[in-house]
This record gives C-alpha cells, structure tokens and sequence, in this order.
C-alpha cells in the first residue's frame, strides 16, 4: 500500500489505513478483501514450500554468496531495491515483492559476476544498470507462473 499511496512512513500508512477504516468502512473493506484475494492469488503462483533445503550445485551456491556480499556491500542498493518493488508492484507483483525484488538482483549480480573466480571488483555494480537489466523479465512477469521464493519449512519440529 505504502507504494500505492505514494507513503514511505510506516506510521503514515498506519494512519491512512485508520482514517479509511473510520471514515468510509464499506469501501475499505472491499479494498481490503480485493487486496488479500489478489495476494492470496500471487503467493500460490511464486512461493513454493519445500520441506528441505533444495541442492544446488557448489559453484552456483558460491556465486549467490558472493553475489549476496556484494550486494551487501553495494552502494544505492535500498534505492535500487526500490525501484525493483515499485517495478514489480507496478506489474502486479503484489505478495513479497521486496523479498522477490532482493533475489532478483542477487541472481543478476550472481549473473555478472560467472567466470570471475577472485577479481570481483571488476563485476559491474551500477544500480541504474542493473535496473534496466532486470526491467524486460519483470514486465514479463505477469505473463509467468513460476514460483519466485522458494520458503523452506522444518517438518516436525514441535
């Protein structure tokens, strides 16, 4: 919501939904029951539950670390992952798009930085670039039904 309103405080969304909630019941409650139902929606086509961690090759699990690192240590990086969520939402990404705007552009560092075994400075980290790398397959996002989070779930653990 805080990208639909165009609200970046959290406590200026919390009022927003109040004073919707007091002022004009009815019409909040059927945006909030669209709302759920498209993210209801979204999360059964892009998460997928596994109950063990999926096996991933040693190199490609390596570059998603070092991917990881670097974009930890990227500068603009809460920009860009701005820019990736408002893509998204704008495409009608609505459930998780932070967390899917995140491994978006881990995989597109991790993408950048294949064949280079210790020299990662040279990987090119221009948040603007990497925004218009990941803009087409966005777009074509909506017209997919793969899963996009994969969420790990510990059988039996009570």
């Amino acid at each position: 919501m805080k990208y639909k309103w165009g609200i970046n405080s959290h406590r200026a969304i919390y009022d927003k939904i109040e004073e919707a909630m007091e002022n004009e019941p009815r019409d909040f409650r059927v945006l909030l029951n669209f709302w759920v139902g498209r993210w209801v929606e979204k999360w059964m086509k892009r998460v997928k539950v596994l109950s063990a961690r999926p096996k991933l090759p040693h190199n490609v699990q390596k570059r998603i670390e070092r991917a990881k690192a670097l974009y930890r240590g990227m500068g603009r990086r809460r920009e860009l992952k701005n820019m990736v969520t408002q893509k998204l939402m704008l495409e009608g990404e609505i459930c998780m798009a932070e967390l899917i705007a995140e491994n978006l552009i881990v995989e597109e560092i991790a993408k950048r930085s294949r064949g280079m075994d210790q020299d990662l400075k040279s990987v090119m980290l221009d948040p603007l670039d990497i925004f218009n790398s990941l803009t087409p397959g966005i777009s074509r996002l909506p017209r997919e039904n793969r899963p996009l989070i994969y969420l790990n779930v510990k059988l039996y653990t009570f």
